[in-house]
């Protein structure tokens, strides 16, 4: 059986003030969302509600366009850079050309007066990623966003129902025997008439296929109808095969549910830091901002973990304990104790692919769940 168990969730997702572009280039990555000047009227922060951090992100130019609406008070202020070597070295209007980029974004999509918003460029950031790595020199080819009202840049505050699952993955040992040999294959996973999770290949299948149902929140079942699966082949002969439907019940445990049943219930905020400066630390003034909102949210009976990580950059017995420092900076500053905290070094939560990526794998992840009646 698969347990599917509802918490009301609040989850804060920082907000990284940093724009990333590709070597020696001022356009916009495509992975960054950009609208069109029609579609700003309808952009709510309810569209980001099922994305995880790294999604919130790439839409970071919409949630500061948006909130400088909100703050006709607020000024912006744009700082492009350069990685200062190779062909980019001393190339200031390069950095320029990001920061005007960015700025035409504001301006000619979003409206924002063009007064409100000031140009500054130099060489590397004013706090430099790794010189000495390729992804701290990617880093570095950047556009860094900065306000006089904090509201800009704040975190976004996504509150909806989280949904457990226990166990947090299905294992498929799939066994075919075939004497012509395997052409290609196929598991597929339905609930009613919907398909939750497919796998397929060519050739040869693995022993094991795992699925996150966890991690894979647009597709955890919906109703307490049970799990059909179904694995098919076809051979090198034209032979196909198809295995009996499996099933595998399904248990929903709603809010409603408990309530009405008087079961025990919790509340469930989970808050993360990231911005910590290079090798440090040290919390810094954006993440004491968000730990003011986190502490008067801790009740008195919570359960508070905290847990720290880093990126690939760096070797890992340094990563390692900054990873724990960090998590122990964020323990003390919340007035929690230091054995709730620890340090998991380096994590692949995100991709290291990407500059963000890494940014948002330097993180704390501080977990607070409160038994409710």
């Amino acid at each position: 059986m698969i347990s599917i168990e509802e918490f009301i969730f609040s989850e804060l997702r920082p907000l990284l003030n940093y724009v990333f572009f590709d070597e020696s280039k001022s356009t916009l990555p495509k992975r960054y969302r950009v609208l069109s000047t029609e579609q700003t009227g309808s952009f709510s922060m309810r569209e980001l509600q099922n994305l995880d951090n790294l999604g919130t992100y790439h839409h970071v130019l919409n949630i500061i366009g948006y909130r400088m609406g909100e703050h006709p008070e607020a000024a912006l202020r744009l700082v492009g850079t350069n990685s200062d070597e190779g062909m980019e070295a001393g190339n200031t209007d390069l950095s320029r050309a990001r920061a005007e980029e960015v700025k035409s974004y504001f301006v000619n999509v979003w409206g924002i007066d063009e007064k409100r918003i000031t140009v500054e460029v130099r060489d590397l950031p004013a706090k430099p990623s790794n010189v000495n790595e390729i992804d701290g020199i990617i880093e570095n080819r950047r556009v860094e966003m900065y306000s006089d009202v904090p509201e800009i840049t704040d975190p976004v505050m996504i509150e909806d129902t989280l949904r457990s699952v226990n166990p947090p993955y299905i294992r498929f040992r799939p066994d075919i025997v075939s004497d012509a040999g395997i052409a290609d294959w196929s598991l597929t996973v339905e609930q009613g008439s919907r398909i939750l999770k497919s796998f397929s290949g060519r050739n040869e299948i693995g022993e094991i296929l795992d699925w996150d149902v966890q991690t894979d929140r647009a597709n955890i079942p919906r109703s307490d109808e049970d799990l059909r699966y179904r694995l098919q082949v076809s051979d090198l002969a034209a032979q196909e095969a198809s295995s009996e439907i499996g099933r595998l019940a399904v248990e929903q445990i709603t809010v409603q549910k408990k309530r009405s049943e008087r079961l025990g219930d919790k509340m469930i905020d989970r808050y993360n830091l990231i911005l910590f400066d290079f090798n440090s630390e040290r919390l810094g003034p954006r993440n004491e901002r968000i730990i003011n909102m986190i502490r008067p949210r801790i009740a008195d009976n919570a359960e508070v973990t905290i847990t720290g990580y880093t990126d690939r950059i760096g070797d890992v017995s340094v990563n390692q304990p900054l990873s724990e420092g960090r998590a122990r900076s964020a323990a003390a500053a919340l007035r929690v104790p230091q054995e709730n905290a620890a340090g998991r070094g380096e994590t692949t939560m995100y991709t290291n692919d990407l500059p963000e990526g890494r940014f948002y794998c330097r993180t704390v992840t501080i977990l607070v769940e409160t038994p409710v009646k």
